[in-house]
């Protein structure tokens, strides 16, 4: 793990891995599967022992295909990233300082915690959307879909979700973003004037008065000219 995102909400904190990427091709030896187990540590008096702090398990499946290699594009940091895991941590107290350290283990043995990071937790922002899914429906259109969490007394109304589409350009290495806002009675968004055979990246959060929450992600490609 090399950093964390910024999330201010008492509900959740985001977990992204963030790495350097580069252009090499992936041989598996065979079909198999890697099971990675994150821990995930959080306390709001980081002076304590690494053993007292709380702990919440995330485990992550890692398949591997058939033999045949795949490409690795090329990008900055911005452009391209490995897939992230997201978590989310709750009860924690408003207007606190809490401190996050995460350890990754697998077969292999357990590796070091990461850095502490400071997340301020405030009040007000809403959850992620839930169940976003993303279908190709042409060259040019991508169809959204996803839901919201059931909502609780004290929560803020929402607003707007707030909808960042990324266009990934494996050729000239490069990406394009482009947000924009869709009304708060909506559970689907049709987004249009895509480019054909191109990997889009599509980050949906809710908004209240409060801001923006933590972002919903889903991954698609629209089809090729004449399919």
């Amino acid at each position: 793990m090399i950093g964390f995102t910024k999330v201010w909400t008492d509900l959740s904190s985001a977990i992204l891995c963030d790495l350097s990427s580069w252009n090499f091709k992936v041989y598996p030896e065979q079909s198999t599967e890697i099971r990675t187990v994150y821990r995930v540590y959080y306390t709001d008096q980081p002076k304590l022992p690494l053993t007292t702090w709380q702990v919440k398990l995330l485990s992550v499946d890692h398949a591997l295909g058939s033999p045949s290699p795949y490409e690795v594009p090329t990008a900055d940091a911005d452009a391209y990233r490995p897939p992230s895991h997201l978590t989310l941590i709750t009860h924690l107290r408003s207007n606190a300082t809490y401190y996050i350290r995460i350890s990754a283990s697998n077969a292999k043995g357990d590796g070091p915690p990461s850095a502490p990071y400071a997340v301020i937790v405030r009040p007000g922002v809403l959850p992620p959307p839930v169940n976003l899914q993303a279908i190709s429906k042409s060259a040019h259109e991508i169809s959204l879909t996803w839901e919201m969490p059931e909502s609780k007394p004290d929560q803020p109304p929402l607003v707007k979700y707030e909808l960042t589409s990324t266009a990934f350009d494996t050729t000239s290495q490069t990406s394009t973003s482009h947000q924009s806002y869709i009304e708060p009675s909506s559970s689907s968004h049709l987004v249009s004037g895509l480019l054909p055979d191109t990997r889009y990246r599509f980050r949906l959060a809710a908004v209240s008065e409060a801001g923006a929450g933590l972002p919903a992600e889903v991954n698609a490609k629209t089809k090729e000219y004449g399919r």
